[in-house]
């Protein structure tokens, strides 16, 4: 089997291969994310996403009991989307080769939602007791984003987000570039 720029003799892209087999180690084996707070360490692995989105005190907490089924769920969904890759071989469409996008989406996707639920208030101002009331909110939500603020210097990215990151982003190229391709005589 010879290789030139990127593909085998037998059509199989290996810089594909290599990318999602580096997105699934990044995944799997390696933190996504890291807190160390009070002598404290926590270490998330992207497998368990679903739970700390879910609750984003588990990055200040850790996992809890209930959080196993929730991981093995959505490591089941990583796992699928991170074997997408042998998807186009299979359906020989040009519109298969968009799921390699698949892995860059969930990534994505997943630190949208985190960001979005830790960058809400959280307290909200109902209106039934009138400017008492919001003034208190006002008040009680300046103090949580002070607190929010400051423990979130101590939660950081672990090297698996770097490396799956980095793969998937390799792994969208590659696909835009299949689907852009010419079609083979």
């Amino acid at each position: 089997m010879t290789i030139s720029r990127g593909r085998s003799t037998t059509g199989t892209d290996v810089v594909a291969l290599g990318a999602a087999a580096c997105i699934l180690i990044g995944w799997f084996g390696m933190s996504t994310l890291v807190t160390e707070l009070a002598g404290v360490h926590l270490t998330f692995h992207f497998y368990n996403m679903w739970s700390v989105v879910a609750n984003p005190t588990r990055l200040l907490t850790g996992l809890g009991d209930g959080d196993s089924v929730r991981g093995l769920l959505f490591g089941v969904l990583c796992l699928a989307i991170g074997l997408t890759v042998f998807v186009p071989y299979r359906l020989r469409q040009r519109g298969a080769w968009l799921l390699y996008l698949a892995p860059l989406a969930l990534m994505l996707a997943c630190g949208a939602l985190l960001y979005e639920r830790t960058a809400t208030e959280l307290f909200a101002d109902t209106g039934r007791y009138g400017a008492i009331e919001s003034q208190f909110v006002t008040f009680a939500n300046k103090i949580a984003d002070s607190m929010s603020r400051s423990l979130a210097q101590h939660i950081t990215l672990g090297l698996g987000a770097y490396v799956s990151f980095a793969a998937s982003l390799v792994l969208a190229a590659r696909g835009v570039a299949r689907f852009r391709a010419p079609a083979p005589d």
